[in-house]
């Protein structure tokens, strides 16, 4: 997966309006999560900075299919969906009381990969050995806040927006059947997310024009 490729289709053939994302991001938090790979931290990184475009491309190098990890801040990174899958914990920790998370998957929908640690016993030191780590990484990573947002602290609202069955659509592979299936499902549940809570806070903001 060529990166810098897709970002400049973006730029190009398939033209985001950047400029009006920046304005919309002056007097918001807009973080982007990597992984880093080489001292096992989490990075959030600030996409209103002149390093931007680095610190996206870090946050969606999905290992194995990226050619190699992104290079930035002094260390090496990958996509953040390895060590913090759904940052509501992270989102909790900065102080925000009201979150939304935005999920592909059901709720309750979790893995179970604890057999490939034996198989890794017999496989040190190899590639495949790195991406069984990774795997169990992330899963680790992935039940830990599936643990959190069925038990949240008292002092917080989680709000959920997901399916209610398995996308059609894969990770890699997908034929345009299945996006555009996948596109509509989740334009739906979002419409219908913005209307329920419209109908309970009055506040201006939460108004239609």
């Amino acid at each position: 997966m060529n990166l810098d490729w897709l970002l400049e289709q973006t730029q190009t053939n398939l033209k985001l309006d950047w400029e009006t994302g920046r304005k919309n991001m002056a007097n918001r938090t807009v973080l982007a999560t990597a992984s880093g790979i080489d001292h096992k931290e989490t990075g959030y990184f600030d996409l209103n900075s002149d390093k931007w475009d680095q610190h996206l491309k870090a946050s969606c190098a999905i290992p194995v299919l990226n050619r190699k990890p992104i290079y930035s801040e002094e260390h090496y990174w990958v996509d953040g969906g390895l060590h913090a899958p759904i940052p509501a914990i992270e989102a909790y920790k900065r102080g925000y009381k009201n979150i939304v998370v935005i999920r592909t998957n059901p709720i309750g929908c979790n893995g179970n990969h604890e057999w490939l640690n034996r198989v890794k016993l017999s496989l040190p030191k190899t590639k495949t050995a790195e991406l069984i780590d990774m795997l169990l990484t992330h899963e680790q990573a992935y039940n830990e806040t599936e643990a959190f947002l069925l038990n949240p602290p008292d002092d917080v609202n989680i709000f959920e927006i997901h399916p209610h069955r398995a996308l059609k659509s894969k990770l890699i592979g997908s034929d345009i059947h299945s996006l555009n299936h996948d596109y509509e499902h989740g334009k739906h549940i979002g419409q219908y997310f913005l209307r329920t809570m419209m109908s309970y806070c009055r506040c201006d903001c939460c108004q239609p024009a």
